[in-house]
């Protein structure tokens, strides 16, 4: 849902949780209170509250076993972000200035000096 220019419509308080995979050393430099930035559209998102680091779990298919088996990547970490973020929401997402956040979104975030591939996990108002 994109707001019409002439529309004017109160932001309201959001909290966006977004899920990456990325390389340890970046997960490491996250800070609170940095900005959060859509790199695509140059879209602020919000502030970076909190983030949860867990294990990168990879599924490998093993021949000999004859089965998948799970091998835990040292380098690379899932890292879940909770942003507090203003916007827009309503029954497809958060609506950031024209731009539409939905479950499933996928973009490339920066957040202080890290850049993480991301997927909306879920949008919540406050």
């Amino acid at each position: 849902y994109v707001l019409p220019k002439n529309d004017v419509v109160p932001t309201q308080s959001a909290i966006l949780v977004i899920r990456g995979d990325t390389k340890n050393y970046v997960a490491e430099q996250l800070q609170k209170g940095a900005s959060v930035w859509d790199a695509s559209g140059n879209v602020e998102l919000g502030v970076l509250d909190s983030w949860e680091i867990s294990d990168y779990v990879e599924p490998i298919a093993s021949e000999r076993l004859k089965q998948t088996v799970e091998y835990i990547n040292p380098d690379l970490c899932f890292v879940d972000l909770t942003i507090k973020s203003n916007g827009v929401v309503g029954e497809h997402g958060l609506t950031i200035g024209d731009t539409l956040y939905g479950c499933g979104h996928t973009m490339v975030i920066y957040s202080g000096q890290c850049k993480i591939f991301v997927t909306v996990k879920s949008i919540t108002a406050e």
